[in-house]
């Protein structure tokens, strides 16, 4: 049966029922129209002796907010307009509350009648008789028929030699029939029974929503309609009257009536008594008779003394504002009360008229054991049909009854109002959202329960029955041509399921017949084939999601087998494919040209590398090296504009930015390819500015990409980095650049809510910390690189001090984040510095390994330069290897310069400068001592004075450079002379020239020499024992080495050629 015929049944049950309760005679007070509506509590055999319902306390048509503004009011004899807006918003205000009031009443109705009408024992009152005599009539007559069916599947069961079968049926079906019809006999007996179980249970639950216990000696019955006439009148206070009380008086707790008002309203002919509430009075007169007009009057009278001054304010200008928020709440509420609980107890009251027509039918059940299986499993069915609507009332109860403690706790709490009435609207929506999914588990509990559950899964595994399995074997192993055809009716994903199945068991019961036949072979055509079919039937975002699966599982690490990287192939081509149809026609012939190139461009790199490994030497004489380099810049800028175009369609299709066209493996690769590239040197200038622009643009499209992902995306992206971190993998610098832009894009993030002077602050902090971090890290390197430098700065003990400063402006800038508010910010600050600090120990210990490592090469390369220059140390100048080996002199005089202190540079600077005739060795070693003498001495000297002592070193290298300049100029003038005997005119000119310049750079270089003096003063006493050489001793040093300059050699190879002479001499 369709299910909207099923709703159509249950809908219009339900409204009979209602009509007929409707119909009855009622016995309700006359002065209330909307319980007139209604049938009483004694017609619905609900009335609790000493108890009212609080719906009639007072009429529920009195439960309207009164004011005092009227749209005309007479000062003397002039009438005064006041203006409609105050006194509409207060018709309006009490008209939406009147709606509530209604929808609440009719939610108490069907929630009574759900959970206490007798319709079910009623019914069975009346149908007992019939019901008795009916199963004789039907049990006599089809007995005999149905006792031979059951001999002939006894029969059957004992020819196929299934004799527990056989046994199992024989006996259980006479003995389930028998045991049916003794249930039948006594049927009224049996379900008065069950349904007293079930309002046991019942009551017992809604006990839950009662702090109270119930009396003792309360029936069950009894009980249980006292605990639902409190559970509505709890509803009838939190939804009608507390809001009513709220919006009249200003309170939950009514003002009393003091005397003053007490004589007023005598005065005005309504009597009443001192020290009552005023809501009482309100409640007994209808709203627009002459009592509530007085009431209204003296509660509004400003002169006289009230109890509740915010209750004489609600009847003027401040209560319709006040008055429409409480009834908007309210009606609210209502209607989600009315959803909720009349829906369920709707439901309730429908089960059991169901119910009671499934007993209706229940004289034919001890015939159904008597039909074999089929009749057990009709039985069965019918069993779970009844047990499902029998438990439904418990389940209903417990979930009402859970929701009802909820909201008598919240109605207890000393909130405000208005926040009481925001967390019962959440908990009632918080229900309803979560009504399914409990008529779901209510569902898949009682199947469970009654076995359905497994008998489905059991039924499901035997799909494919041993005939099947035979016939696909035989079909295989006699290579039958219709299992390739490729009809449309056969290489459906149906067919093509149902024969995978079939060679998964064949599998399963005979691996040696699976594995002779070749049936893997098919079995991966077959995965293949249902791969692709489910492919192609996805749309854009599932085959997003796809790749986004497998690029999450390559950002892990994680290697991909050979059938998933041509999964991933497959869905990126789809993807494209997707993408391509949304374009224009010249974009599509656009997106054509670039997969065309990129087509031919890798065929020509293929054919590149198969000639580079038929003929390696060839290949580089040639230069195919370049032209592959050149190959692979091109596709690189091929792919990126193939990706730019993509993520522009992309992002026009609303896809957003999670499922745009993302960063992958391959662009990884390229991009650390690519800087390992631009770093190893130069490679030709072209090439080199095509690879650093694909670079750029690559680094400018991941930066976009981080800048549009949402906060989920960004933690997402951290989140594979951090995995890498912890398992003490070194990032590339292609990846440290991108998790440093994710930290900061998702920090920046996390600081849009804060306002401007905090944000302020917040980055101040920010950035003195990350300057403390880099300037930690860049000390902690030099421990390896120049130790003496490190101990000369402070050591571990500057380490530790920058490590506490760094832990305290942390600690401060997090202390911050939370008195502002930004926790999440904090929590985000804290991952990110973690993620640094771990990054930062890395790279040192990456710093480390690589300088010793290089060390070790160095040594090694130096040996061999050496054994080299041995044998032959003239040819050896000739040689491409000289050169390399004043590189690697170069940087092992830099190691061990670095190992050396202060006081050991100078001493062996002091050395070498007595040498007379120094050998270039010499005089760059000079220099290199030179430089760690500064670099040392700079790093003595505080921060806002080393600028001041490199301007006076940059000072007084130029004026010394230039000085020697002129000794040299003017000592060649002067051999010039001696030659020829006189000087020339412009001879004369120049020298008076040079002599006039170097007064003035002696000046220069003076004041040079004294402002490094007055810097060096400042530092410690290592440094001030760092004596510099006055003007004189620079002037007659620089003269000296002039006059030497002529028999000094210039190059190696002169100095060699004239060792060499010197030893023959």
């Amino acid at each position: 049966m369709p299910k909207r015929s099923v709703y159509i049944i249950i809908l219009t049950l339900f409204l009979c029922s209602l009509a007929a309760f409707a119909s009855a005679d009622s016995d309700a007070t006359a002065d209330s129209i909307i319980n007139n509506l209604y049938p009483t509590e004694k017609d619905m055999k609900i009335d609790v002796p000493g108890m009212k319902p609080a719906y009639k306390e007072a009429a529920p048509e009195n439960y309207k907010w009164d004011t005092a503004l009227q749209i005309v009011e007479m000062n003397g004899i002039i009438p005064q307009w006041n203006g409609p807006s105050d006194t509409m918003d207060n018709s309006f205000a009490s008209m939406i509350f009147r709606w509530s009031v209604a929808i609440v009443r009719m939610g108490i109705f069907i929630f009574q009648l759900g959970f206490s009408t007798n319709i079910f024992a009623d019914g069975i009152k009346e149908i007992e008789g019939q019901i008795q005599a009916t199963t004789n009539t039907i049990y006599g007559q089809v007995f005999s028929l149905a006792s031979l069916f059951t001999m002939i599947f006894v029969l059957i069961k004992w020819i196929n030699g299934e004799k527990g079968k056989m046994m199992k049926l024989f006996f259980g079906s006479f003995i389930l029939s028998g045991i049916m019809m003794g249930l039948i006999q006594n049927i009224g007996d049996v379900t008065r029974e069950a349904s007293k179980l079930s309002d046991g249970v019942s009551i017992m639950t809604l006990n839950i929503a009662n702090l109270e216990s119930p009396s003792k000696g309360e029936q069950a019955q009894a009980g249980g309609i006292k605990r639902m006439m409190e559970t509505t009148n709890m509803l009838w206070k939190v939804i009608v009257d507390d809001p009513w009380t709220i919006g009249q008086f200003g309170s939950v707790d009514a003002p009393q009536i003091n005397v003053k008002e007490s004589n007023e309203l005598k005065r005005k002919g309504v009597t009443v008594s001192t020290g009552g509430t005023w809501k009482t009075e309100f409640l007994k007169y209808e709203p627009g008779s002459d009592e509530r007009k007085a009431l209204v009057a003296v509660l509004a009278d400003q002169d006289l003394e009230h109890s509740s001054p915010i209750a004489s304010k609600l009847m003027h200008e401040i209560g319709p504002p006040v008055r429409t928020q409480v009834g908007w709440f309210a009606l609210i509420n209502s209607i989600l009360s009315l959803i909720l609980f009349g829906v369920v107890a709707g439901l309730m009251f429908v089960s059991g008229l169901l119910l009671l027509g499934g007993i209706s039918v229940s004289p034919f059940a001890p015939v159904l054991p008597l039909l074999g299986e089929w009749g057990m499993r009709v039985l069965r069915t019918y069993g779970v049909f009844m047990l499902r609507f029998l438990l439904l009332k418990v389940t209903a109860t417990l979930y009402l009854s859970i929701i009802m403690l909820l909201m008598y706790i919240v109605s207890k709490f000393s909130f405000h109002y208005i926040v009481k009435q925001i967390i019962i609207l959440g908990i009632l929506v918080t229900a309803i959202i979560l009504s399914p999914k409990v008529w779901k588990s209510y569902v898949q509990g009682l199947a469970v329960i009654t076995g359905m559950a497994k008998r489905a899964t059991e039924r499901f595994k035997k799909r494919g029955t041993k005939e099947k399995v035979e016939n696909v074997f035989g079909q295989h192993s006699r290579r039958n041509p219709r299992l390739t055809n490729k009809g449309p009716n056969q290489n459906t994903k149906a067919n093509a399921t149902e024969e995978l199945m079939s060679l998964q068991r064949i599998k399963r019961e005979n691996p040696e017949r699976y594995a002779s036949s070749g049936l893997a072979t098919r079995e991966r055509q077959l995965q293949q084939q249902i791969r692709n079919e489910n492919l192609a039937n996805m749309g854009l975002p599932q085959l997003q999601a796809e790749r986004k699966m497998y690029e999450n599982r390559l950002n892990a690490g994680e290697r991909l087998s050979a059938s998933e990287r041509q999964d991933l192939s497959r869905i990126q081509e789809m993807e494209r494919n997707r993408i391509r149809s949304m374009m224009s026609a010249q974009d599509r012939v656009a997106l054509d040209r670039i997969w065309g190139e990129g087509q031919s461009l890798h065929k020509q790199q293929n054919a590149l590398l198969q000639q580079q490994l038929a003929d390696p030497t060839g290949f580089l004489q040639r230069g195919g090296d370049l032209q592959l380099q050149h190959l692979q810049s091109q596709l690189q800028g091929n792919q990126l504009r193939e990706n730019e175009l993509l993520s522009a369609y992309a992002r026009l299709s609303g896809i957003g930015s999670a499922d745009r066209y993302k960063y992958s493996e391959s662009e990884r690769e390229a991009r650390s390819s690519l800087r390992n590239y631009l770093g190893a040197g130069s490679q030709g200038v072209l090439n080199r500015h095509l690879a650093n622009e694909a670079l750029q643009a690559m680094d400018r499209r991941r930066m976009n990409e981080i800048e549009a992902m949402g906060m989920d995306e960004l933690r997402n992206e951290r989140g594979a980095y951090e995995a890498r971190l912890s398992e003490n993998e070194v990032l590339s610098p292609a990846d440290r650049t991108d998790l440093e832009y994710i930290q900061h894009t998702e920090w920046q993030r996390a600081l849009e809510n804060l306002g401007q002077n905090e944000r302020s602050q917040v980055n101040s902090l920010y950035d003195t910390g990350r300057s403390l971090e880099a300037e930690l890290a860049e000390f902690s390197r030099q421990q390896h690189e120049s130790p003496a430098l490190f101990a000369q700065r402070g050591g571990r003990s500057r380490v530790t001090q920058m490590e506490n400063a760094i832990a305290e402006n942390r600690s401060e800038l997090q202390s911050l984040l939370i008195a502002s508010g930004a926790g999440p910010a904090a929590e985000i600050f804290r991952q990110h510095a973690e993620n640094r600090d771990i990054q930062r120990d890395q790279e040192v210990e990456q710093a480390q390994q690589e300088f010793g490592m290089r060390e070790r090469q160095l040594r090694d390369e130096w040996e061999k330069i050496e054994r080299v220059r041995e044998q032959d140390p003239v040819a050896f100048e000739s040689n491409p290897m000289a050169g390399r080996a004043r590189e690697v002199r170069k940087e092992l005089n830099n190691i061990e310069l670095g190992r050396m202190s202060l006081s050991e540079l100078r001493e062996e600077h002091a050395a070498l400068s007595q040498v007379q005739q120094k050998t270039p060795d010499m005089i760059e070693r000079m220099e290199q001592i030179q430089n760690h003498e500064q670099e040392r001495i700079l790093a003595s000297v505080p921060k806002d004075r080393q600028s001041d002592l490199q301007s006076a070193w940059k000072e007084k290298e130029e004026a010394t450079q230039e000085l020697t300049n002129m000794q040299m100029e003017r000592r060649s003038i002067q051999t010039a002379q001696k030659q020829r005997g006189f000087f020339t005119v412009e001879e004369q000119d120049r020298i008076r020239q040079l002599d006039f310049t170097e007064v003035h750079l002696t000046e220069r270089l003076r004041a040079a020499i004294q402002e490094e003096r007055n810097v060096l003063q400042e530092v410690g006493d290592e440094v001030q024992t760092f004596k510099t050489p006055d003007i004189d001793q620079i002037v007659a040093t620089i003269r000296e080495s002039t006059e030497q300059e002529s028999n000094n050699p210039s190059t190696m190879a002169e100095w060699i050629e004239q060792q060499r002479k010197e030893s023959m001499v």
